[in-house]
């Protein structure tokens, strides 16, 4: 037997349950959708993330590697380093020799030679030259003195105290070397002790016989 609905609302909520049904699979979808992108989002962030914590890591572990590398190359080079050390310990020590010279006994003998030789002058700081010239000429030395005026007998030093002897060809040469002296940035306190008219043994002719003391600064 045929039976037919002659209801007449049936066939349009039976539209309305298939609408309904295909509104909610496609709010399903679009949910989905999102939580995909959601996902991959988040993915790719870790992925960045732990990128840059591996590259942290290999960069920390190549500097480790460079050091150790390092490290065995010293310890393989020992040998050639030790040597190294040993001529630049001996450089330094040579360097020192030299500059106690320049400022020790060797520095002062060079200081009189210097003195006792045609056109030599003592060695000082010029403003301090310049300074006794401007303000007591007297203690000026004379550019033309001939230094073979004088010849040294004896010269010593002990426990920074000089004692020069010798001879001059005549008081005033005596006088110039010891102006000298005092001009000289190696000596202070130069005192003549003793100055005396003598003959010289050999040539006949007078001479001006003298001894000077003096502090030596080194």
């Amino acid at each position: 037997m045929l039976k037919i609905n002659l209801l007449p609302g049936a066939a349009a909520r039976a539209a309305g349950e298939s609408k309904a049904a295909a509104g909610d699979l496609r709010t399903f979808a679009v949910g989905m959708s999102i939580m995909l992108v959601l996902l991959a989002a988040g993915i790719m962030i870790f992925h960045s993330s732990q990128t840059k914590v591996l590259d942290s890591v290999t960069s920390a572990n190549n500097q480790r590697e460079l050091a150790v590398r390092q490290i065995k190359q010293r310890v393989a080079d020992h040998p050639r380093v030790r040597t190294e050390l040993q001529e630049i310990r001996a450089r330094r020590d040579a360097i020192q020799r030299l500059e106690a010279n320049r400022t020790g006994p060797t520095a002062m003998l060079v200081e009189v030679s210097q003195l006792l030789s045609p056109g030599g002058r003592p060695t000082n700081d010029p403003a301090q030259f310049e300074r006794i010239q401007r303000d007591d000429p007297t203690r000026w030395m004379h550019a033309n003195w001939d230094s073979h005026q004088i010849w040294l007998t004896t010269f010593s030093e002990s426990e920074r105290g000089v004692n020069v002897e010798g001879y001059g060809r005549s008081a005033d040469d005596v006088a110039e070397f010891m102006r000298r002296l005092m001009l000289s940035e190696y000596f202070e306190g130069v005192t003549l002790e003793r100055s005396e008219g003598s003959i010289d043994a050999d040539t006949r002719l007078p001479v001006q016989r003298f001894k000077i003391t003096a502090r030596v600064r080194y």
